[in-house]
């Protein structure tokens, strides 16, 4: 045991202790040492507070509740390591509810727990899940400090209400998050979204007219002075020009890739919602539109093992249904269903019922 955690012992204050608990998983969390920091975090989650103390004995500073869901964001943390998703948001529900209801606690702390949640739900199809992150945005009320945070939460929730069958509380959460976008690259996600979206639904001009704002806006950002997931913009509206304009959609993924390079972030896939396997899809919807579909076929199937790898069913689906149409191949087709039967109301579920449909009056 090291002299910090003996003084902190004691000392008998459960928030010192679980504050120092903390900071030595984040050490180990960046030396690598996954099963240490598990630990640490699960001496956060157990610290109670001793019968002995006062409550105007501690310290004004410390807050347990809020210590107890960093050990849970701790948990998150090794399970998106572990390409474990659903555990991942799972342990952060667990850390949003040790605040409760109550508003004493740091709002910095609960908006990156509750954006990372928010995110996990935009792929997951517990629909108890993402009324929970609904719940707790609804009640929430964006500080200066914590509204850059705004975007991603509205956006996330806004794709998990679109998987929910909520298409028109979808387009309008993303409207919402691209009206408090903190940058234009982030402004760009949100119409690519909307783009993306629309067409979906059938609404090609709306789609079209989202995808040719998103274009013009890329022209007016340095991407190279871009970092990380600011990036992503580019490959979201190379996906979502494909069916319009494939040279400029070639040319967004293009830069994209240049640009990723230079700031060499290729291993956030992993832990960043597949974004190695979106890639792969969006490389492949660009080749199957110049006409190259022996590639479009080899790379979609890159792209569903690497969904299927990080856990996001509805994206494997989605590339399963691009499979099956390319290949004819039922098989593909039965994931997709597998995969969109716990979400009935889901446009993909629709696409995978009609298409299911078609397949039987084609074999009678």
């Amino acid at each position: 045991m090291t002299r910090a955690r003996v003084k902190a012992f004691e000392a008998g204050y459960p928030e010192i202790r679980a504050e120092i608990e903390y900071f030595f998983a984040v050490q180990h969390l960046n030396n690598g040492s996954l099963e240490a920091a598990r630990a640490c975090a699960m001496r956060m989650i157990n610290a109670e507070p001793q019968e002995h103390q006062a409550p105007a004995a501690r310290s004004r500073t410390l807050n347990l509740a809020e210590l107890k869901l960093r050990g849970y964001d701790v948990l998150s943390v090794l399970a998106a390591r572990e390409q474990r998703n659903i555990e991942r948001a799972e342990f952060l529900r667990l850390g949003l509810e040790q605040l409760g209801c109550s508003t004493e606690h740091d709002h910095y702390v609960e908006c990156v727990t509750l954006t990372n949640l928010a995110v996990a739900c935009s792929q997951s199809s517990n629909k108890d899940l993402h009324d929970f992150v609904k719940m707790r945005v609804e009640r929430m009320q964006f500080a200066s400090f914590t509204k850059k945070y705004a975007f991603e939460i509205y956006r996330a929730i806004g794709l998990g209400s679109a998987m929910h069958g909520d298409h028109l509380g979808a387009l309008r959460l993303l409207r919402h998050s691209a009206d408090v976008a903190p940058s234009t690259s982030s402004k760009i996600k949100a119409l690519v979204d909307r783009s993306l979206l629309a067409r979906e639904f059938g609404e090609n001009l709306s789609a079209d007219e989202e995808a040719e704002y998103a274009l013009r806006l890329s022209k007016q950002v340095d991407w190279k002075a871009e970092k990380g997931r600011e990036l992503y913009a580019l490959l979201g509206l190379a996906q979502a020009l494909v069916s319009r304009n494939v040279t400029e959609a070639r040319r967004s993924f293009a830069l994209y890739g240049v640009c990723k390079r230079d700031i060499g972030f290729l291993n956030q896939g992993k832990v960043d919602g597949g974004i190695i396997g979106r890639e792969f899809q969006v490389d492949a919807e660009l080749s199957q539109a110049e006409g190259n579909l022996e590639r479009a076929v080899r790379l979609n199937c890159d792209a569903l093992q690497r969904f299927k790898e990080v856990g996001h069913g509805y994206s494997a689906a989605d590339v399963a249904v691009s499979l099956y149409r390319l290949t004819g191949e039922m098989s593909y087709l039965d994931f997709a269903a597998l995969q969109a039967q716990n979400i009935p109301h889901s446009h993909l579920a629709r696409r995978v019922r009609a298409l299911r449909e078609s397949a039987l009056v084609t074999s009678a």
